[in-house]
């Protein structure tokens, strides 16, 4: 069986009902992010990359075991917006490669040694300081390119001529 979203907690019976596991998508590295939403918290810390797992979900919030993980870059321009975009196109993919790893008899899946803090969401003081460091590092990302353009070497301007 497979979950996607906002479904809560899930409890026995139904953890038991499936043989193979209840496989749910984590946007985010559950050593260090697990509540929601999704990205927020990596943007507010200033994180440079993001994890996504599909889990075989335990009872418990975000402490399931790991199918199949992966790491994101967070670019400087990056929204919360534009990150939840990026990490919901990597689902299907994720997801597929966690089905072929679940039916595989040889597979163990490892648990997480330790998992990280969970959080919710934000008051408003801290949706203010996300927004005005989300804002501080696109500024940056842009300087930065800028930068990098006015290092380059001049290019020819192709002259493109009409023929009658």
């Amino acid at each position: 069986m497979v979950l996607l979203g906002g479904f809560g907690i899930i409890r026995e019976p139904l953890l038991s009902a499936c043989p193979k596991g209840i496989l749910s998508y984590h946007h985010g590295d559950m050593r260090k992010y697990r509540g929601m939403p999704p990205g927020l918290w990596e943007l507010y810390h200033g994180e440079k990359e993001i994890g996504i797992t599909v889990q075989r979900i335990a009872a418990g919030l975000d402490c399931g075991v790991p199918i199949v993980e992966k790491h994101l870059p967070i670019h400087p321009h990056d929204t919360l917006g534009t990150l939840k975009a990026r990490l919901r196109q990597e689902d299907e993919d994720m997801l597929y490669a966690a089905l072929k790893k679940v039916a595989d008899p040889s597979f163990q899946p490892t648990p997480l040694q330790s998992l990280g803090k969970v959080y919710t969401f934000p008051n408003l003081r801290q949706w203010l300081v996300l927004n005005l460091r989300i804002a501080a590092r696109r500024r940056r990302g842009t300087r930065a390119t800028r930068s990098a353009e006015d290092r380059q070497p001049p290019r020819q301007q192709a002259v493109v001529k009409a023929h009658d």
